[in-house]
């Protein structure tokens, strides 16, 4: 799993929709905030990013994308389409957890130790601190906010307002630093992409991931 010149990256683990492509050091994003629409928007935008960018869908040679804790039917949406077009175009599909995403980015900007929280839409959050270089120190987790310790850490994640009433610098993922560490860092990725549940889903898949399927016959 090295050596990856020409990748798209997709997301839709939180209340964003991001593609982006990396095409031998240079990368090509889009980005966009959203509650819902994912099925929709998703395509589309890895479409407009592939015409940036000069790639062609038969020029992929890896796919990269985020494996949860998450929305569940976000997750749903960005795993089908990425697990779609690499059946489709008989190329590889690797995962990456959206606490390790977003505690690289916030790494990147200032290194210090990161603790990020997510929200759950429930009473509790999503929780992982990680060192200043972006390793883990914890393990996932479902916790209550009060159980939840966040000393020496900054606060990262679309769950810091409600934990803690400040608004984070980062609450989103970037696909454009999803797609350059698949190239430079792939051991951080896991061939398959299998989704990270933290807990069992209290809702249905949406209807609309079978859109996904459809919308990439024939992209060869």
């Amino acid at each position: 799993m090295a050596g990856f010149q020409k990748i798209l990256a997709l997301d839709t683990a939180l209340n964003n929709c991001s593609a982006a492509i990396y095409d031998r050091g240079k990368v090509f994003s889009e980005s966009s905030a959203m509650m819902q629409g994912h099925a929709e928007h998703l395509l589309p935008m890895a479409e407009r990013v592939l015409k940036k960018s000069d790639v062609a869908y038969a020029d992929l040679e890896a796919v990269a994308v985020t494996t949860g804790p998450g929305a569940f039917t976000g997750l749903r949406i960005g795993l089908s389409a990425a697990r779609a077009i690499g059946l489709a175009l008989g190329v590889p599909v690797y995962g990456i957890t959206t606490m390790q995403v977003l505690a690289l980015q916030a790494v990147r900007e200032n290194a210090e130790p990161v603790a990020i929280v997510l929200d759950t839409k429930r009473a509790d959050f999503y929780f992982q601190t990680f060192d200043a270089e972006g390793n883990a120190l914890s393990a996932a987790a479902v916790m209550s906010g009060e159980a939840i310790k966040t000393d020496g850490f900054a606060l990262v994640g679309d769950g810091v307002e409600r934990l803690s009433g400040e608004k984070p610098e980062i609450a989103a993922i970037d696909a454009a630093l999803m797609a350059q560490l698949l190239a430079t860092r792939p051991e951080l990725f896991s061939l398959g992409a299998e989704p990270v549940y933290l807990r069992g889903a209290d809702v249905t898949e949406s209807k609309r991931t079978n859109r996904i399927f459809e919308g990439v016959q024939g992209l060869k």
